[in-house]
C-alpha cells in the first residue's frame, strides 16, 4: 500500500509550532525569574552544585531518619532543603539506617560572608555542617549505633577486613560492631571561581559541538535547514 504524506503542504503550519516552541524555550531559559505566570513561570537552568558552586554531602544515619525530619534540620543548619533520599538494599541495610544527599549551593550571601572572612567554601561550610550532624544525633537521641544479631552477621559478610564507615574500631567484638550513629559517606565542595571554571568549559565545548553540527547540515541539507536544526 503506497501512502503520500504532503509534507511541503504542511510547511508552515510546522513553522509556527517549531518557532512557538523555540520562543517559549528561550523564555523559559532567559526570561525574568520574578515574574509568576504559572507553568510559564521563567525558571532559568536548574544547575547544581558543580556549576553554582556549593556543598554535597552523602549521610547514613543507622537508627533512621525521615527526609522531613533532615529537611527541617537542614534548614535550621544554614544548609536548604534540596534533600535526596537514597534507597539502600535490603541486603546491604544495618539497622533503620537512613541514607540522604544534602546539597547546599553557594548564594549571594554566602559568597559575600567568605569574601568578608577571606576563607573557602570548605572552611565556611564546616560550622554549619558540624551543626547539622550535632541537630541529628539530638534528634536520634544516639551519638552510636550497635550492631549485634543477624545485622552483625550481614555486617560481617558485607565488611570482612574494612572497617564500616564510621566504625569505632575499639569496640569491635564478637557479638557486637559499633559504628557512629550519623555518618558522612562522601562529601563535595566546589568553589564559586571553579563553578565559573566549568560553567565556561561546558559552554564552549557545547557551541564547539553545534558549529561542528552546524557545518555537517550545511554540507548536508544546505543553509536554511543547518541554520533552523541548530535553534
Amino acid at each position: 500500500m503506497k501512502v503520500n504524506i504532503n509534507f511541503i503542504g504542511a510547511r508552515k503550519p510546522a513553522m509556527i509550532v517549531s518557532l512557538l516552541l523555540i520562543i517559549i524555550s528561550i523564555w523559559m531559559v532567559f526570561g525574568p525569574k520574578n515574574l509568576n505566570i504559572g507553568i510559564l513561570t521563567p525558571r532559568g537552568f536548574n544547575l547544581g552544585v558543580d556549576f553554582k558552586g556549593g556543598l554535597q554531602q552523602h549521610i547514613t544515619v543507622y537508627s533512621g531518619i525521615s527526609q522531613e525530619d533532615v529537611r527541617s534540620i537542614s534548614e535550621k543548619s544554614g544548609l536548604g532543603n534540596d534533600i535526596q533520599q537514597v534507597i539502600i538494599p535490603e541486603e546491604k541495610k544495618l539497622g533503620n539506617a537512613t541514607s540522604y544527599i544534602i546539597r547546599t549551593i553557594i548564594n549571594e550571601n554566602d559568597q559575600k560572608e567568605m569574601n568578608e572572612k577571606d576563607i573557602t567554601a570548605a572552611k565556611y561550610f564546616e560550622n554549619k555542617s558540624n551543626e547539622f550532624f550535632s541537630m541529628i544525633r539530638q534528634k536520634t537521641g544516639k551519638d552510636v549505633f550497635v550492631i549485634q544479631g543477624s545485622d552483625l552477621k550481614k555486617a560481617n559478610e558485607l565488611y570482612k577486613i574494612e572497617p564500616i564507615t564510621g566504625e569505632l574500631i575499639d569496640q569491635k567484638t564478637d557479638t557486637q560492631r559499633v559504628v557512629e550513629n550519623v555518618v558522612r559517606e562522601g562529601v563535595n565542595v566546589t568553589s564559586s571561581n571553579y563553578s565559573q571554571i566549568l560553567q565556561r568549559q561546558a559552554l564552549t565545548l557545547i557551541s564547539i559541538a553545534l558549529a561542528i553540527i552546524l557545518v555537517y547540515v550545511l554540507i548536508r541539507f544546505g543553509l536554511k535547514f543547518s541554520i533552523g536544526g541548530i535553534f
